[in-house]
């Protein structure tokens, strides 16, 4: 019994893979022209990709099959899974410093420069909102639903005073969010921390 169990399992993982490979080599040809035929970014067939161009994501470092993974797994029975998407806007910046995983739900929404360090590990329906700077270490740890934004998205007005749409996030090295944390505009955080559950 267990057996057939784990043979569903991996014939549902490679039933999978077939099915998201048209979305991902198209979205790394789109992406990286010529090198994309190496595969760096895997992407769900369940992701919906809003927008991308040809320099959207620059990789710092070897470069492997698979190496940034979108849209796929996550915490499983404990968060429902929903689409994942994807928007790069024209001349935005994503850089890789190593591996990166984004699970099921997760969305990026980026027209600034997103730095990821090497490790970066986001859990279900995880959040990036990026106008300008968001910069995030080695070693990250992201619990379900967690936002991290460098904008309001829209002006406030203080004293008659336009305040700062934007201001940079920076996150350290070795830095675990647990679920459902918020990190806005002009959040600093350094390495080796723990972000409390529900915090903002």
């Amino acid at each position: 019994m267990a057996e057939n169990e784990e043979g569903k399992k991996i014939i549902g993982k490679v039933v999978f893979l077939i099915a998201s490979m048209p979305k991902t080599i198209f979205f790394n040809i789109k992406t990286f022209g010529f090198t994309g035929m190496k595969l760096p970014v895997f992407v769900s067939y369940r992701t919906r990709i809003r927008c991308t161009y040809k320099g959207a994501i620059r990789i710092e470092a070897p470069i492997k099959r698979f190496m940034m993974k979108y849209g796929y797994g996550g915490t499983a029975g404990v968060i429902s899974n929903a689409s994942s998407e994807i928007c790069l806007e024209s001349g935005s910046e994503l850089v890789l410093r190593g591996s990166a995983f984004f699970a099921e739900g997760c969305s990026i929404r980026n027209s600034g420069t997103i730095v990821l360090g090497k490790h970066c590990s986001f859990n279900k329906n995880s959040f990036l909102s990026c106008f300008k700077s968001i910069s995030i270490g080695n070693g990250f740890v992201a619990g379900w639903n967690v936002n991290i934004r460098d904008s309001d998205g829209h002006a406030l007005i203080k004293n008659g005073t336009k305040m700062p749409l934007d201001k940079p996030v920076v996150i350290g090295d070795r830095v675990w969010c647990a679920s459902y944390v918020d990190i806005l505009k002009g959040v600093r955080i350094g390495n080796n921390s723990v972000v409390a559950y529900r915090s903002l």
